[in-house]
């Protein structure tokens, strides 16, 4: 493992011990319905607190439950780039995004996903290509041939050795590609660290 990965691996679990537990605390807080005192000064702390703030399931639950509000009956939820992201994380949180549960009608969210792919990734952005490389990793689907697409080749294919970039205009959706080609297990590029290290503010 080179530097560069160890840096990637510390960053996802830092993100998933402090940044989602902080996210489901917030969603906890939002739709049990908390809210600030009218007066800060005049209403005790302990009165600002709902009695039965809900519990991390209860939330997720709970949101689950109003995503399945937003699903059409042709599978989708949002656009074709949402509807992977979100088959990715119904599966993350346990549930199957290919199941009856999530399959209104006669095409389930983790099959409308796949339906979308071509066109979403016609563009050919690797930003795009991450996007759906790690919904096809957290479904167990195959990443070499997810919607006859290999999606770890279409992506590594992005890579310019000039620059050490994935996409040479949005750091944003370079450091997806990094973090997506590191969950399929492939090797990452020490130029492509040092690039990333370079937009990094003294």
């Amino acid at each position: 493992m080179n530097y560069y990965s160890s840096i990637l691996i510390k960053k996802q679990l830092i993100r998933r011990m402090v940044f989602l537990p902080f996210m489901f605390f917030l969603a906890c807080g939002l739709l049990a319905g908390c809210s600030a005192p009218a007066n800060q000064h005049s209403t005790p702390v302990e009165e600002t607190l709902h009695p039965a703030l809900l519990t991390q399931d209860e939330a997720i639950t709970r949101a689950f439950a109003w995503l399945h509000t937003q699903q059409t009956p042709d599978g989708a939820i949002g656009g074709p780039g949402l509807s992977c992201d979100f088959a990715r994380l119904v599966a993350l949180a346990g549930q199957d995004p290919d199941g009856p549960s999530w399959t209104p009608e006669d095409i389930s969210l983790l099959q409308r996903c796949k339906l979308d792919a071509p066109a979403f990734l016609a563009k050919d952005d690797a930003g795009h290509i991450a996007k759906v490389l790690r919904t096809a990793i957290a479904t167990d689907q195959n990443p070499r041939s997810f919607a006859g697409i290999d999606l770890v080749e279409k992506l590594e294919s992005h890579f310019d050795m000039a620059t050490g970039l994935y996409h040479p205009q949005n750091l944003f959706r370079d450091s997806l590609a990094l973090i997506a080609l590191q969950d399929a297990g492939r090797p990452l590029p020490e130029k492509a660290g040092a690039a990333l290290l370079l937009q990094q503010h003294p």
